[in-house]
């Protein structure tokens, strides 16, 4: 009999090794910019899933705050990233402008303050 703990980390490890497995493919079109940035952001999503079997199996609850606080910071990542490779991909390369290159950064420092701060939000 499967518990939910084994389907959960069943399903963890299949989105790990499927994530990690595009991220490295697509490292093998290292000339492409749209590539290397799906590479990145695999890469950064299996780390992310990767801490997330590690936080199964932790029982101290110190030690799983610190962890989703990690888990957070790469899960910033992602946006941030998506946009750049819809950027790259399109050809759109109005945004990176000096003036508008910080736009890119609003949103994840907004979550960082937000994660260390947890009283106030």
């Amino acid at each position: 009999m499967l518990s939910i703990f084994n389907i959960v980390f069943y399903l963890l490890i299949a989105s790990f090794l499927l994530s990690a497995g595009l991220g490295v493919y697509s490292l093998s079109y290292g000339k492409n910019l749209t590539a290397r940035l799906f590479s990145l952001l695999m890469l950064v999503v299996s780390i992310w899933i990767l801490h997330k079997i590690v936080i199964l199996f932790i029982v101290s609850v110190e030690i799983r705050a610190i962890l989703h606080m990690v888990n957070i910071s790469f899960i910033i990542l992602i946006p941030p990233l998506l946009l750049l490779i819809c950027v790259f991909h399109t050809g759109y390369f109005k945004w990176f402008k000096p003036r508008y290159s910080f736009l890119f950064f609003i949103q994840p420092a907004i979550v960082y303050v937000l994660l260390f701060i947890p009283a106030l939000h």
